[in-house]
């Protein structure tokens, strides 16, 4: 069996070392506003995104040497921790060189910003076997008690409160996320191509790993959350450090624990003692260690500075902005467009400011008006 370990998502709760807070306060009075970002220096940038998040008011995108890395969320809408900071790395971080970590120690070196716990992370196991799993698990499901009003179960977790669920036919997921664990198992390489090989570099990365990309690769995913890690009395919780190799692979290995093991309530036996015993049966056994596997080098594509379609979006919200708000920042986004951005191809800058005013479906109060006819 060919298999891999790997961090498929990470969510760190961070803290500020400066004084003063890290917010959307301290990100627009340290650093300049150019063209679509904030520039902290000439390696990292912070562009805010509009996107709404449920427990932030703010969210900015991390980029590092011209790559899109990470999402960084601030000013907690929670009254009781309006500190919090959340960062978040983009997926294809993990599967491809130079990883997460190297741009994990970049942004706490460019920014007063340090690691303070885990609050959510994705460990992928994916495998090639000669037999699949979902398959014998499809078997164990259909006739155990996970199936509501099943008149006949023939099987049974091994402990009482496992729970399991079937997803479009295709996707078994056991726990539940309130209580902060969920293992999942479903064939990746039949995802990936359902979603037109959106992940490539997923699939870079398992071929410079000796896969076989004419065979299905499945995969078992622990989903742990900061419940689940408060739950671990018996061991310190992680740090980011730990997050690789060996102790990665201990996380995962108790995470899933027995979950592929149940009992066959049909057939029992007594010991000595007249005690009622179950048969088990486990349907995949788990490697005893695992190597680090190699990350597949990083392909540029454009989703780079320079991507028309990225300024194009840009130079709309800045128009539309400032029409609604008159901010000073949002007209300085647009003089540096036009001066320091080439338009995109058969158009000019003015053309389009003029054009994305004119489009304005705001209110039209008498400001907002005067501002809609400084486009012309």
């Amino acid at each position: 069996m060919k298999y891999l370990l790997t961090l498929d998502s990470l969510t760190l709760q961070m803290v500020s070392t400066s004084e003063s807070r890290f917010d959307n306060k301290y990100v627009s009075k340290h650093f300049d506003y150019k063209g679509n970002a904030y520039i902290v220096n000439n390696r990292l940038q912070l562009r805010e995104t509009r996107k709404y998040e449920l427990h932030y008011l703010h969210t900015f995108r991390v980029w590092v040497d011209g790559r899109h890395v990470a999402n960084l969320s601030t000013d907690c809408r929670q009254p009781s921790q309006p500190a919090s900071i959340k960062l978040s790395f983009e997926n294809e971080i993990f599967y491809t060189a130079p990883g997460w970590q190297h741009y994990l120690n970049i942004i706490e070196k460019q920014l007063p910003l340090a690691f303070q716990s885990i609050s959510y992370l994705e460990i992928a196991f994916d495998f090639q076997a000669p037999e699949l799993l979902r398959p014998r698990l499809w078997h164990i499901y259909q006739h155990s008690t996970f199936v509501a009003d099943n008149p006949s179960p023939q099987y049974a977790p091994l402990r009482g409160r496992q729970t399991c669920s079937l997803h479009h036919g295709k996707t078994y997921t056991f726990g539940s996320k309130k209580d902060g664990k969920q293992i999942e198992v479903y064939n990746k390489s039949e995802e990936i191509a359902d979603k037109n090989f959106e992940k490539q570099y997923i699939l870079d990365y398992w071929q410079a790993n000796g896969f076989d990309l004419d065979k299905p690769a499945e995969r078992i995913e622990a989903k742990l959350g900061s419940k689940y890690f408060a739950r671990q009395k018996d061991e310190c919780l992680p740090e980011a450090s730990d997050l690789h190799g060996p102790a990665l692979w201990h996380i995962f290995r108790k995470a899933v624990g027995d979950t592929f093991t149940f009992r066959k309530i049909t057939e029992t036996t007594f010991d000595a003692n007249r005690n009622k015993k179950t048969a088990t049966v486990t349907i995949i056994e788990l490697p005893d260690i695992v190597t680090q596997p190699r990350a597949a080098p990083y392909t540029w594509k454009d989703e780079r500075d320079e991507s028309e379609h990225r300024n194009r979006i840009e130079a709309k919200n800045a128009v539309h902005r400032y029409i609604r708000y008159g901010r000073s920042e949002d007209l300085a986004q647009l003089d540096y467009l036009s001066k320091r951005v080439t338009a995109p191809k058969g158009t000019d800058w003015q053309h389009l400011f003029q054009r994305y005013a004119q489009h304005f479906t705001g209110s039209t109060m008498a400001d907002q008006m005067a501002r809609v006819e400084m486009f012309g």
